[in-house]
């Protein structure tokens, strides 16, 4: 196992790789657009659309800070349980104000992770004297989402034609086992990179 999965050994690290399953569940990727435009007019998807990545562009900053604030852990719970619960209820609405408010939650979401995601992997091998092998860990874990992603996007289509609700429902799904198995791992000792208020 620990020749496919280098540094497995590390509880963090079988987490990271995990995460990386999760966290690339696309399964409403080629089809979220369908589902509002059953309910919505092109105009008002294309105004939820630019104002939910306008709010994640805008979060990038302060939650690089709130990251270090309150651990890389307690960010990705956030991130995630946001993605999760947002793609979730994002699957069940028929309003215009239900679609916005679900799709800025999702982006913000988006937004803890990023500033997290591989800074937790990174201290994690800093904290064993391990960060050499960090490009290893981030080139399996990449495959894994790669992996996951072509795997998703084909049963997302088989799920929307289904029920259109379905492929969010299972992405939320995802991203909420996400915060599960966080829930296990362990806040890095070490912080590399330490983001200030002034900074």
């Amino acid at each position: 196992m620990y020749k496919f999965f280098p540094h497995s050994e590390i509880r963090n690290i079988r987490i990271f790789y995990l995460l990386n399953i999760f966290t690339n569940a696309w399964f409403a990727l080629p089809n979220w657009m369908f589902l509002m435009a059953k309910h919505l007019p092109k105009t008002e998807i294309g105004f939820i659309d630019a104002s939910a990545l306008l709010l994640g562009m805008i979060l990038e900053v302060p939650t690089g800070l709130i990251s270090d604030v309150f651990g890389k852990k307690r960010t990705l719970i956030l991130g995630n349980l946001c993605i999760g619960v947002g793609a979730i209820l994002t699957g069940f609405s028929t309003t215009f104000f239900s679609f916005l408010l679900w799709n800025c939650l999702i982006l913000a979401g988006f937004a803890f992770n990023s500033g997290s995601f591989e800074a937790f992997a990174y201290d994690s091998l800093v904290e064993k004297g391990k960060e050499k092998e960090y490009g290893k860990v981030i080139s399996t874990s990449t495959s894994l989402g790669i992996a996951m992603a072509f795997l998703s996007i084909f049963i997302g289509g088989i799920l929307f034609s289904t029920d259109a609700r379905l492929p969010l429902i299972v992405a939320g799904v995802s991203y909420l086992l996400a915060v599960v198995v966080l829930l296990f791992s362990k806040e890095p000792s070490i912080d590399t990179q330490h983001i200030t208020l002034q900074s």
